[in-house]
């Protein structure tokens, strides 16, 4: 907790000072053992270690030997080799309504519709929320890290319904989260957690999410319009 607060600074000076100087976006999250949090630094690789730099400076070496500035993201493993007796990570299963921006009801927002289902239902992103301006860069840096995909291991069979990972859609790779099995043999229904919507999509355009890629609350909120009916009253 200490660490945190020098990180942090007095009233955010030094973690504000840190994105000013090098555009990142800087969370400080929970981790599963109390005693620790999770620094998490998005940003481009330039921004990034410019960012790193600046915290070295802060808690230099010789003053602070066990702050490494590691990265703690799980690294790739091919889980498709047969040989490997290694146990694959278990994927992430989030409650991604509770991690979503949400619609409060009788509270005037401005909205933008990412995706449009049909006359009845919509979803919405809310652009004048404090996390919306992270969303860009977060998906900038999702996809410069996945690249082709082809360094990025793919999620391990059987696909569980509720694993929240990346797809790729049209050349993009965005958040989503896994709802089962598709009528086509090898394909999964996937929620796009950012845009909205529903699509099927190939098991193998699947890959596994890192676990810094989730502090940013999922932007898309759906929206049922009540009173509308077809033309022909059917």
């Amino acid at each position: 907790q200490t660490l945190v607060g020098r990180l942090i600074g007095r009233k955010g000076a030094f973690v504000n000072k840190i994105k000013a100087c090098t555009d990142t976006t800087i969370v400080v999250c929970a981790h599963r053992n109390r005693r620790f949090k999770i620094c998490s630094v998005e940003g481009t690789k330039q921004q990034v270690d410019a960012a790193l730099k600046m915290i070295r400076e802060q808690f230099p070496v010789n003053r602070y030997p066990d702050v490494t500035l590691e990265q703690v993201a799980s690294k790739s493993q091919n889980f498709n080799n047969r040989n490997n007796n290694t146990k694959p990570q278990q994927q992430p299963i989030l409650n991604s309504p509770a991690m979503q921006v949400s619609l409060t009801a009788g509270v005037v927002v401005e909205v933008q519709a990412s995706t449009v289902v049909s006359g009845g239902e919509l979803w919405m992103q809310q652009p004048l929320h404090p996390s919306f301006s992270s969303l860009n860069r977060l998906n900038t840096c999702i996809n410069l890290n996945y690249a082709d995909g082809s360094t990025t291991p793919q999620i391990p069979q059987p696909i569980q319904s509720g694993t929240v990972c990346v797809c790729q859609v049209d050349g993009q790779w965005l958040r989503c989260q896994v709802l089962g099995n598709s009528e086509n043999e090898g394909e999964n229904y996937v929620l796009l957690l950012d845009i909205g919507g529903v699509i099927s999509v190939s098991d193998t355009s699947l890959r596994q999410i890192r676990f810094d890629y989730l502090t940013l609350p999922f932007q898309a909120s759906q929206c049922l319009l009540s009173g509308i009916e077809p033309l022909d009253g059917k």
